[in-house]
């Protein structure tokens, strides 16, 4: 997923770490809805058409000039923080 594909399916609030869709999902999402769930280790799970994605790494995609996700990039993230991933959190 490139960083513009991103950004047309969800806004990032860099201050609090909230993702929220821009897009009505197929009756899975409205726009404006908090994107993603938090999985059983404590990560924040965001679903596209891409497949699914740790919400940490979306975070960092869209706050970097990084031109894609790579399915292998290690990015470290507090998982007591899942619920909120702030920048300066990961």
């Amino acid at each position: 997923m490139t960083r513009d594909e991103l950004a047309k399916l969800l806004e990032y609030d860099p201050d609090t770490g909230a993702f929220r869709w821009k897009v009505n999902r197929r009756g899975t999402a409205k726009a404006g809805q908090e994107a993603g769930h938090i999985n059983a280790s404590g990560y924040r799970i965001i679903r596209t058409h891409k497949g699914r994605h740790g919400a940490h790494r979306l975070a960092f995609l869209l706050m970097t000039q990084g031109c894609s996700l790579l399915p292998d990039a290690r990015i470290a993230q507090d998982p007591l923080k899942a619920q909120g991933i702030a920048i300066e959190g990961l």
